[in-house]
């Protein structure tokens, strides 16, 4: 019986040690170093070739405020507004080709920043579109609009 109580302890012992390996195991990633030449710029032809791969899933990020998002945005964005991007990343998981872009007005340097926060938290492919929406609106890509149920009831 001792024997046994034993090989349980030890087999509890080495669980919680191989759990505790892999808990910190995906956290070396994170706050890596990051800086404006680790960032990865993309123009409008690169975010062209990007979106033509499609052995790779690909996520256009859009990290403006929900409420400029509705209004307008790049044909199948999502949109997790950048203060929010540590708590939404459940939609960025299986490792995509992550293109963040903002609206591309001067002075915009949202996209950049999420960049960097994305980065930091141990994503690899990202990829600034600096133009953003201004630029994707002047190359003439698609765009669409979001209705909210409060929309509906006005």
């Amino acid at each position: 019986m001792t024997a046994l109580i034993r090989k349980s302890s030890s087999l509890t012992t080495l669980t919680l040690f191989l759990a505790l390996i892999l808990l910190l195991i995906p956290g070396c990633k994170m706050n890596q170093k990051v800086s404006d030449k680790t960032l990865q710029p993309a123009d409008f032809a690169k975010v062209e070739e990007l979106l033509a791969m499609p052995e790779q899933r690909i996520v256009m990020l859009d990290v403006r405020r929900p409420d400029r998002f509705q209004k307008e945005h790049i044909d199948g964005a999502f949109n997790i507004y950048m203060p929010q991007i540590r708590r939404r990343e459940r939609l960025l998981t299986g490792d995509p080709i992550i293109i963040v872009y903002s609206s591309g007005e001067v002075r915009d340097y949202l996209s950049t920043a999420a960049c960097k926060r994305l980065l930091s938290l141990g994503y690899g492919s990202v990829y600034d579109y600096r133009g953003g929406l201004k630029d994707w609106l002047k190359q003439e890509g698609a765009t669409t609009s979001t209705t909210v149920m409060a929309d509906l009831a006005e």
